[in-house]
């Protein structure tokens, strides 16, 4: 198919992706077969803090903030207890890794929202239960 005259222009003013666009894209990539084998279960956390530490090793720590956001990202409030137990523990696992980690005070708030999400649970039962009598 040839493209038409303004989409050829339009793809001249794009231009090439800069050096570290590809390294983004590359990283990205990386991120999300590692997280991918992590959700499935081919990972463990210590896995995780394994690949991560290479990572840091290779002086990509922004990746273990990436991964980090990632695992936040996906908690929900009807996560299971078990899939919830899953992200934080990557979640933790990546924060020993950081200089300066703030360890103890994500592990509180971790813990509040796992709170929450038992809360979330019981109240739609409580309902579930009430809208079926």
């Amino acid at each position: 198919m040839e493209l038409s005259q303004r989409a050829r222009e339009r793809l001249a003013r794009i231009g090439e992706l800069s050096q570290d666009e590809k390294d983004r894209l590359e990283h990205s990539e990386e991120l999300k077969h590692l997280l991918s084998n992590y959700f499935s279960g081919k990972l463990s956390p210590e896995d995780l803090w394994v690949r991560l530490k290479e990572y840091k090793d290779a002086g990509k720590e922004f990746m273990i903030k990436e991964v980090q956001l990632n695992l936040i990202n996906t908690i929900s409030l009807g996560s299971s207890g078990l899939e919830f137990e899953r992200r934080r523990n990557g979640i933790l696992a990546a924060e020993t890794l950081k200089d300066g980690g703030e360890y103890p005070s994500l592990e509180l708030n971790l813990n509040s929202i796992q709170s929450l999400c038992q809360q979330y649970k019981q109240e739609k039962e409580r309902t579930f239960n009430a809208m079926k009598a």
